[in-house]
């Protein structure tokens, strides 16, 4: 029979290739079956299923799914009524039940979806970007792509207006810690399709990415983490290792990365045989987490509200210190006025601002303004006015400074006290160790049924790459190579992209094709990806040649500057907890670029000068990208100033300069450039400008801010 005109069933089994005549025999009320080789059977007519009214899908542009998984060699689709017959390229035909395939649209169908991408697939072809050592290479990735699932998050880049939420989940838990916006980030990405992740240097987006992967794998979902290079990944990979966890990754992407994979499998899995709990002493472990969760967040709220306090008294003892120098004379310091001394700082404040509003150009103080004072303050020593106007609000400087200070010095002992006796740091020690053993009990029932393992070759990570996700839920790559990575049509159910404001358009819209809901990490006061002038010139005038929002011009726009802008209901998530720099180095981030949202959680300690400016004895010292007086000032004045042990690195704008450094300064230091060194971590940075005045370049904020 014609496997595309008829469908034959006996007893739910295709037949039809194996049947050369079928006829319904009235007399035995049974149907005559005969198969290749003449050979004829009679069946009970329940037992056949027989439809000769078929119908050819076109599948052009379309995706077909076997229950959620993409089928990728189907040639024809040929529908029976409630069944459907799927014939591969290489022959291979087999029945589904019509609710078990699906058969998605193409979302550039689309015309505004459509539009979008043929602007990038026209860029793709055009602008210089050098990947996996050729220039046509995201080329060929665009030229691949006929078909786009509307279920991915490319669908919602390219046609923005509408952001779907997810279901949430419920008892997500932490093995990795937490503090208040970690936790407020992980759970935001799992309610939305799209949610950014912001924040500076050591705040903890790692942290944040490894507990988003935890979730995903307890909910047995899969996740792709890239990045436009592979440091930020391998970093992922690495606290992972730490915790012995990285059996569950796969580091892909370019062929070193893949050929490392297949030739690093053992065959076998980690001893995960202390990883299994029984179920008594499992709920006793969530019910734990789930009492313990809700107070630590509260203590955290109050470690913040400590660190905030702490940050506020050390600006206030700076102004102290420059008040007392500059203004505060021997004879006003020695005033005592008991009922202004017993008064709150905020009232000391209030009442300053009152007598700068009402005493401006007087010889002294109305006695309108002292009865005034009296019902609102409690002043009833009008002695204290006879003292001249501008010793009287010296004098309430004074008092404000002191007693701000004490109070906050109560403040901080207060909430010191409340966490001691709460025992912080030990029960948010305990909460992490109680989420692990929940996850590796986990990780225990999902692999650990025999030891073991399937070992894959280069052609499994195309051809059954349902087998190899099934083995590695979590793949590392990078943004350009992740479609290379995976079957046509797959989605991970999420991808993380980290440093994503170096991540370029182009290659980070290849890496939206390849999932249905995305958490992008980066920082948008953070070094940018690097786009060349004659890109930049191109690109623009392929742009400008469309009618397209700003937020896809690649001259302008990286992937997380984009994404923020394309839609402003897409829900950001700031880190603000900072745990890295000294506090006068952050604390200066932190007013001019964060919107004064950081808590600065190091601590600051008495006498630190952790900014330091060395000035070259004036002259053009420069030559080119070059500074060798800098060089010289670094090996003769710097460092025999920093303690040997001390981890040191030399960064500067410029290739050649850092290139200086390590031919004159060998070991004793790292040198590379800002761009390089970003999201890294050193005991002292020395920061080597080369010029010798001002330009664009240097003048960069993200690259200040970089440097800071």
């Amino acid at each position: 029979m014609n496997i595309e005109k008829n469908l034959l069933l006996i007893k739910g089994e295709d037949k039809t290739e194996k049947v050369t005549y079928c006829k319904y025999n009235n007399a035995t009320k049974k149907y005559d079956v005969t198969f290749i080789g003449n050979k004829t059977y009679s069946y009970n007519y329940n037992n056949v299923t027989w439809i000769s009214d078929s119908k050819e899908i076109n599948i052009e542009n379309k995706a077909i799914y076997e229950n959620n998984k993409p089928l990728v060699t189907v040639k024809k689709v040929i529908l029976f009524n409630e069944y459907i017959r799927v014939i591969h390229r290489n022959g291979y035909s087999k029945v589904y039940k019509r609710n078990e395939i699906t058969i998605e649209e193409s979302c550039l169908n689309n015309p505004k979806a459509n539009s979008t991408f043929q602007y990038l697939k026209e860029l793709s072809q055009s602008i210089g970007l050098m990947l996996d050592g050729s220039k046509t290479f995201l080329g060929k990735q665009y030229e691949k792509i006929t078909y786009i699932s509307p279920k991915s998050a490319l669908a919602f880049y390219l046609n923005p207006d509408h952001i779907e939420k997810s279901k949430s989940y419920k008892n997500i838990i932490f093995p990795f810690g937490f503090n208040l916006s970690q936790k407020e980030a992980t759970e935001k990405a799992f309610e939305n399709k799209f949610s950014v992740i912001e924040g500076p240097p050591g705040t903890g987006k790692t942290q944040t990415i490894l507990n988003i992967i935890a979730n995903a794998i307890m909910s047995d979902k899969t996740v792709a983490v890239v990045s436009n290079n592979n440091s930020a990944t391998e970093n992922v990979y690495e606290k992972l290792s730490k915790y012995n966890l990285n059996f569950f990754a796969a580091t892909l992407g370019r062929r070193e990365n893949k050929e490392n994979f297949i030739n690093s499998q053992s065959g076998l899995y980690v001893d995960m045989e202390e990883w299994k709990l029984d179920s008594s002493e499992k709920q006793v472990i969530l019910d734990k987490l789930n009492k313990s969760k809700d107070k630590i967040s509260d203590m955290l709220k109050k470690k913040n509200m400590l660190a905030t306090i702490k940050n506020e008294l050390s600006e206030l003892k700076v102004e102290k210190k420059h008040f007392e120098k500059e203004y505060l004379s021997e004879d006003v310091a020695k005033l005592k006025y008991n009922t202004i001394v017993r008064l709150k700082a905020d009232n000391i404040m209030n009442l300053l601002i009152d007598l700068d509003l009402n005493i401006r150009g007087l010889d002294k103080i109305p006695f309108s303004i002292r009865i005034k004072n009296l019902f609102k303050y409690g002043i009833y020593n009008f002695k204290f006015y006879s003292n001249p106007i501008d010793e009287v609000l010296d004098y309430l400087y004074y008092l404000y400074y002191k007693n701000k200070e004490d109070e906050l010095n109560k403040e901080i002992e207060k909430i010191e006290r409340e966490l001691n006796i709460f025992n912080f740091d030990s029960e948010l020690k305990e909460y992490s160790n109680n989420a692990l053993k929940i996850f590796k009990d986990k990780l225990n029932k999902r692999y650990y049924k025999n030891k073991n393992r399937q070992i894959f070759n280069e052609e499994d990570l195309w051809k059954r790459f349902d087998k190899v996700i099934e083995e590695y839920p979590v793949i590392l790559s990078t943004t350009h190579s992740l479609r290379n990575c995976i079957s046509d049509n797959f989605l991970f159910d999420y991808l993380i992209i980290d440093e994503a404001s170096q991540v370029d358009l182009l290659t980070g819209a290849l890496a939206l094709s390849c999932a249905k809901n995305v958490v992008v990490v980066g920082d948008l006061m953070q070094l940018t990806n690097v786009v060349s002038e004659d890109d930049k010139k191109i690109s623009k005038k392929i742009f400008d040649t469309y009618k397209l929002n700003e937020a896809y011009d690649f001259s302008n726009n990286n992937l997380l500057s984009s994404i923020t802008s394309l839609n402003k209901d897409i829900t950001k998530t700031l880190l603000k907890e900072h745990y890295r720099c000294n506090p006068k180095i952050i604390n200066f981030c932190n007013k001019e670029f964060y919107n004064d949202e950081l808590i600065i959680l190091t601590d600051e300690k008495e006498g630190d000068s952790p900014l330091v400016l060395y000035k070259t004895n004036e002259g053009n010292h420069a030559r080119g990208t070059i500074n060798v007086r800098q060089v010289d000032v670094i090996k003769e004045e710097v460092l025999p100033k920093l303690k040997t042990k001390k981890s040191i690195a030399v960064i500067s704008p410029y290739r050649k300069q850092t290139n200086e450094v390590s031919k004159v300064l060998g070991e004793m230091v790292e040198a590379d450039t800002v761009h390089k060194f970003q999201g890294r971590e050193k005991d002292v940075v020395i920061l080597s400008t080369v010029s010798n005045e001002v330009n664009d370049f240097i003048d960069n904020s993200n690259l200040i801010k970089q440097d800071i």
